[in-house]
């Protein structure tokens, strides 16, 4: 029996090493079914699996953080599509494009957690609410977290822009536009990634700050 346990040990830990070294490959979202296997199996072992999974949230985060850099300044390959910042001339569009780079990001990350972690997809409509229940599964549990930590580090280039832009405005009906965007917005990701997730904190702010802009004037 101590022989057994101590292969058995021996075994999980092999298995989490290879499982951080997978993670830090991650590029492209794609997970393979060798590696949806070592997930699951490191679930007896929470301890080890949350290691690995810190390493993943790491490296998701510089990965996304680059991503939403290079959107803003550089754009696409080629050129295309064009850096969202040469729309910085108008806020609306401006802002909008912002926010909508961070959605799509939002729901590629959602579709490769939920594949790593084996859940099925709830094929909800985009901004339709997702529940988020107490009693939901560990894995559940682990892609809210793990979605939450991944566009932590766009909070900040994001509300920089964003009060750059608020700070701009000269006019009240301007103002009261981005709001109402912002609102939407903020509404989408509560509903997608929940009410206590910083990005979500972070636009709640940003709607307070331009409903105070078009209330100025």
């Amino acid at each position: 029996m101590a022989t057994t346990s101590s292969h058995l040990e021996q075994a999980y830990d092999r298995l989490a090493r290879y499982c951080v070294y997978e993670f830090r490959q991650v590029a492209q979202l794609e997970v393979s079914p060798i590696m949806r296997e070592v997930v699951r199996r490191l679930g007896k072992r929470p301890e080890l699996l949350a290691e690995a999974l810190q390493t993943l949230s790491n490296i998701r985060q510089q990965s996304l953080q680059t991503s939403f850099i290079t959107a803003l300044t550089r754009g696409g390959p080629g050129g295309l599509p064009r850096p969202i910042e040469l729309h910085a001339h108008d806020p609306l569009r401006y802002i909008g494009d912002m926010l909508a780079w961070v959605h799509q990001a939002i729901a590629a990350e959602r579709e490769f957690l939920e594949s790593l972690f084996g859940l099925a997809g709830d094929r909800r409509m985009v901004g339709s609410v997702r529940k988020f229940e107490s009693s939901s599964s560990e894995e559940e549990a682990w892609t809210r977290e793990l979605m939450d930590q991944a566009v932590a580090k766009l909070c900040v280039p994001l509300r920089v822009r964003v009060q750059q832009t608020v700070k701009s405005q000269e006019s009240s009906i301007m103002a009261y536009k981005i709001a109402n965007l912002l609102q939407f917005y903020t509404l989408t990701m509560k509903r997608t990634i929940g009410n206590d997730a910083l990005l979500s904190k972070t636009l709640d702010e940003q709607v307070s700050c331009f409903l105070f802009a078009s209330s100025r004037f």
